[in-house]
């Protein structure tokens, strides 16, 4: 005559604390996966942004644009979606922008658009004084595979509206920074475009990777 065994009291807290072991081991592991295939998003993006840089410069004589044209609505990244008119590569993975959001705003030539990147401001020109453009040329940049052209922007400014339309290097460096313009987003990283069209990461940014002559 056969009897179903129970389990004892003492047996399912065994069991329990298993479950609990191995979800504590699983759980940071299945967070780790999803933030690097974030990042890997976040790089074809940068990719990508990288090819409408290309265009842009083969149209407009070797010239890189500026990070704001002054009196008009249009900022880098509204000469950019003429060549890359999908919202969503504007926007990091792991931040919280809309694409629809994006899309209006591009539709509708809006200065202030919230994009997850920003430029380097010593390759994407800034205004000298008042309504005066500074251009940069492709052949000042004496080191392209080692000069940044985008980056992820911080995402505290991004929450709160705050929109900045390059940076230099004196907005880095999280210890010594006034103002953290690039943001270290994947697991305290940053997503590099340089302007050889290449993309890495780096977990500090260097003066020598802004400058452009080495």
């Amino acid at each position: 005559m056969s009897r179903n065994k129970q389990f004892t009291l003492v047996e399912l807290l065994v069991v329990i604390a298993i479950i609990a072991i191995l979800a504590g081991i699983l759980l940071p592991v299945l967070s780790s996966s999803r933030e690097k295939a974030k990042s890997s998003n976040c790089k074809s993006n940068l990719k990508q942004l990288g090819m409408g840089l290309k265009m842009y410069t083969n149209a407009n004589s070797g010239m890189f644009p500026m990070c704001k044209f002054s009196g008009t609505k249009m900022n880098w990244y509204n000469t950019f979606y003429r060549y890359i008119k999908t919202p969503k590569v504007y926007a990091c993975p792991s931040q919280a922008s809309a694409a629809q959001a994006l899309t209006n705003a591009f539709e509708t030539g809006a200065a202030a658009t919230p994009v997850n990147y920003i430029p380097n401001q010593l390759v994407f020109g800034s205004l000298q004084t008042a309504g005066v453009p500074n251009y940069v040329a492709e052949r000042r940049i004496k080191d392209p595979s080692g000069t940044v052209a985008l980056v992820d922007f911080n995402p505290e400014l991004t929450n709160t509206g705050r929109v900045v339309d390059g940076f230099g290097t004196a907005n880095i460096d999280p210890k010594t920074a006034t103002e953290l313009r690039v943001g270290y987003v994947h697991q305290k990283r940053i997503n590099i475009l340089w302007v050889d069209g290449h993309v890495g990461d780096s977990d500090l940014l260097k003066d020598k990777d802004l400058t452009l002559d080495k």
